[in-house]
């Protein structure tokens, strides 16, 4: 009887390692056709962010972030998952990763429109 109850004991109280991330995509610009702000991307508590970028003319987007207590925004250098430079804006479609730790909040806005759409995608995550 002992040993099954130190047995059920040790399993009760075994801690967990590994957590399931938990992330949410955000629609940040859904075919926009002119510069706009966008939607902002929660990005506290988060480690990364992922911006998944389509432009299906020719624009700007931006990618920019705020501390805690959002008091300004700042340029966010973010790198292209095909290449090892980290840009601050692009004009072309692709999948960028920002380093957001200590951050509170990030948004891509449209900066320069010509024609086409724009449709920006945000998941923030931790990495463990």
């Amino acid at each position: 009887m002992r040993v099954w109850f130190m047995l059920v004991f040790l399993a009760i109280s075994a801690p967990v390692y590994a957590e399931r991330p938990q992330y949410q995509d955000i629609v940040m610009q859904n075919a926009v056709s002119a510069t706009a702000d966008g939607a902002l991307l929660s990005v506290q508590q988060s480690n990364v962010a992922r911006l998944d970028v389509q432009i299906t003319g020719t624009a700007t987007v931006g990618f920019n972030i705020a501390g805690p207590g959002g008091y300004g925004w700042y340029a966010k250098l973010c790198t292209p998952s095909d290449s090892d430079t980290a840009v601050a804006e692009t004009s072309d479609s692709g999948v960028f990763y920002c380093v957001v730790a200590a951050g509170n909040t990030m948004q891509a806005p449209v900066t320069a429109y010509t024609d086409g759409t724009v449709t920006v995608v945000g998941r923030a995550t931790t990495a463990r």
